[in-house]
């Protein structure tokens, strides 16, 4: 029987769009019945092809593309910075929640007993540990561990090699930079940064940025 090939659409066509886009190649290869049709971008022209895939339009015109049943979306754009910004500009397109692909590579290993939202992104070597809860648009990038009974909300990024403690709370828009650390059952507040390589020990302040070892606001 043929398979249900799933045409992917990656909102945005920065580097967050290409790293996404090598995952879903690896996932292609590896038997997944994903297509790429290619990225929706503002800043770039349509028709630009970028490693390969073209830019079909721009963010706001991916709406024209709900008639095809087999066309998902994944969204790239979110930052450390302009965090409500960058989710206002999703939300006003008005896409359905089930029109997002929930993504994990191949060489990543998520528990059975975890829970993974709509538009989430799991790169290579990442571990979710059993009894997690990731939300909606969470990026998880390469080689980072999640401990187990850990939640973080939607709109996430965890950037790569970040150690997650148990029973940690990442809030809403919270950004976790490359090497950092969090101690068990922490909260890292909504919208917060913590810096690369940074230690935290404590709880983080909504929209604050931590630093350092320990870490600390600035």
């Amino acid at each position: 029987m043929a398979k249900n090939i799933k045409k992917l659409i990656i909102l945005g066509a920065g580097g967050n769009a290409t790293v996404i886009a090598s995952a879903v190649e690896d996932l292609i290869d590896s038997g997944a019945a994903y297509e790429i049709m290619g990225y929706l971008d503002d800043q770039k022209e349509k028709g630009r092809l970028i490693n390969g895939y073209p830019v079909l339009g721009t963010v706001p015109d991916a709406g024209s593309f709900l008639t095809d049943r087999d066309i998902r979306f994944v969204y790239s754009l979110l930052t450390a910075k302009k965090v409500d910004e960058r989710i206002e500009k999703l939300l006003a397109l008005k896409l359905p929640v089930d029109r997002f692909a929930t993504l994990v590579h191949p060489k990543a290993v998520v528990s059975r007993h975890s829970v993974l939202g709509r538009g989430a992104v799991v790169m290579p070597g990442v571990v979710v540990s059993p009894n997690v809860k990731i939300g909606d648009h969470v990026l998880i990038y390469a080689n980072s561990l999640i401990g187990h009974d850990t939640e973080i909300d939607d709109y996430c990024f965890v950037a790569n090699c970040v150690s997650i403690g148990s029973t940690v709370r990442m809030k809403k828009g919270a950004y976790a930079g490359s090497n950092s650390s969090i101690k068990e059952k922490v909260t890292v507040g909504k919208n917060s940064l913590v810096g690369l390589g940074a230690v935290v020990v404590k709880d983080v302040p909504p929209g604050s940025t931590v630093v350092g070892n320990p870490a600390r606001v600035l």
